[in-house]
């Protein structure tokens, strides 16, 4: 499958790390900032401001049913165009697709395969998930800007923004993130950037303040979101031997100058994933992954991933150290997705990094788990797979699986009982499959509505889709 490039005005240590990305508050924050988009609207990457990937209000998925669903359509973006994930509202489903915004019909158009009631056009590359609110549709772009359209389109094919907001470089899978009457977004130049939802009355808007990182070499790429007052972002410092990568915190309100610095940082060891990886927040706890690569060099070149918690009001203290650590994969794994429900279980899937390996799914028990976090429980996959952040809804945890080529026609949607099975190792519920040959790349999932979206390439004949898959 042939892929259409990155931009060529990315710099060459965010490039390199370029593929699709987690993150959240508390529940009850999270939630209430998600306003004024519906209850079921899944607004934004891993539903709202607080990324919990967990849709509360959306019921129409239990473990008892979850086996029956199946693709009843699929909206078109495009041929063999990577993509991220999706965000509904309103009764539109958007994606990024390459070159534009895309924007559908999220209940379909009465046939089999749907096309964009619209394009938002853009000069890069869109890579990552769009936000909406308020009828405001935004997306980062690796050209170097925010775009921000009318989610109600111009009633034209092409639509062009209503304005765009200047960032300090390219933003590669930096999904946006919408609060308040803000959008907030990182860039691969170490800047990450708050603009005003209205913009400025101009074409191009400059940031309402920025926060910025004091390292040289240090970008911010990773996906932003909000928990106990603070913007959290996860970087990568690059070196000469090997990459690191630090987790920073900014308040939530700035710092009432133009350019902040971050209240409190904590390293990490590594980089930001190779996809991204991204953050939770779970009650008082900010939970971070991220990817430990072996120095350069070295043999075998095996990456380890880390998933550690830091108390998300900070240590009292400019930099702080991890109070809690998560054990479960005695291999590397490319990278930790997780996320929670109701702040008490933390759901992660990892995909192996180099050929074959373990993919896994695990589940942990916050609420009664000490310093060391054993999982709870587990599900493992042998073979060169690649997985989704976890999604929530209605009991049921749910985690797209694939892999890069459609070897083994295996790309779908794993369904598992949210409150596992009474046993250390859990078989799923559900495998419901995409496309016979479909090429998957991790793109998180959308729940809303009574459909789940899932973004595949058909290879069969090398068209992208969003797949909708829903109950009979």
């Amino acid at each position: 499958m042939t892929n259409h490039p990155i931009s060529s005005r990315l710099p060459a240590p965010v490039a390199r790390r370029a593929r699709p990305a987690l993150a959240g508050l508390s529940v009850a924050l999270a939630l209430g900032a998600a306003a004024p988009a519906q209850a079921e609207d899944w607004s934004q990457f891993q539903f709202n401001p607080g990324r919990i990937g967990l849709n509360a209000d959306e019921r129409a998925f239990t473990p008892d049913n979850v086996a029956m669903l199946r693709t009843a359509f699929k909206d078109h973006f495009g041929t063999n165009l990577t993509a991220g994930g999706t965000a509904t509202a309103d009764g539109r489903l958007f994606i990024g697709a390459f070159s534009h915004l895309a924007a559908f019909a999220f209940g379909g158009c009465l046939a089999d395969s749907c096309e964009p009631l619209w394009l938002g056009d853009g000069d890069g590359a869109f890579t990552g998930t769009p936000g909406v609110s308020n009828d405001i549709a935004a997306i980062a772009n690796t050209d170097g800007f925010l775009y921000a359209f009318s989610a109600r389109g111009c009633g034209k094919a092409h639509c062009q923004p209503l304005w765009r907001g200047r960032l300090n470089g390219p933003s590669l899978d930096s999904s946006v993130l919408m609060v308040g009457g803000e959008i907030v977004v990182g860039d691969g130049a170490g800047q990450l950037s708050v603009f005003s939802l209205g913009g400025c009355g101009d074409e191009v808007c400059d940031p309402l303040w920025v926060g910025r990182t004091s390292l040289p070499n240090e970008h911010v790429f990773g996906i932003p979101v909000i928990g106990d007052g603070f913007f959290f972002v996860q970087t990568t410092i690059d070196k000469p031997i090997k990459d690191s990568g630090r987790l920073l915190a900014f308040p939530l309100s700035g710092c009432g100058e133009a350019t902040c610095k971050p209240a409190w940082v904590a390293d990490l060891g590594g980089p930001v994933g190779s996809v991204s990886s991204p953050l939770v927040v779970a009650g008082d706890k900010v939970i971070v992954g991220t990817i430990l690569h072996p120095r350069r060099g070295a043999s075998p070149a095996k990456d380890e991933t880390s998933l550690l918690a830091f108390k998300a009001t900070g240590c009292g203290t400019f930099r702080c150290q991890p109070v809690q650590t998560f054990e479960g994969r005695p291999d590397g794994f490319q990278v930790a997705w997780a996320t929670n429900a109701d702040s008490s279980t933390l759901f992660v899937s990892a995909s192996p990094h180099f050929g074959e390996g373990t993919a896994s799914v695990l589940a942990y028990d916050l609420a009664h788990c000490g310093p060391h976090c054993q999982p709870t429980w587990r599900s493992d996959f042998q073979g060169d797979i690649t997985f989704s952040p976890p999604a929530l809804a209605g009991g049921v945890v749910l985690v797209g699986k694939g892999n890069a080529s459609p070897v083994d026609g295996k790309a779908g949607v794993l369904a598992f009982d949210a409150h596992g099975c009474g046993k250390a190792h859990c078989e799923p519920l559900a495998f419901i499959r995409s496309s016979p040959r479909a090429s998957y790349f991790g793109q998180p999932l959308a729940i809303a509505n009574g459909r789940i979206a899932f973004v595949e390439t058909d290879d069969s004949d090398s068209s992208s889709n969003v797949a909708i898959m829903t109950l009979p």
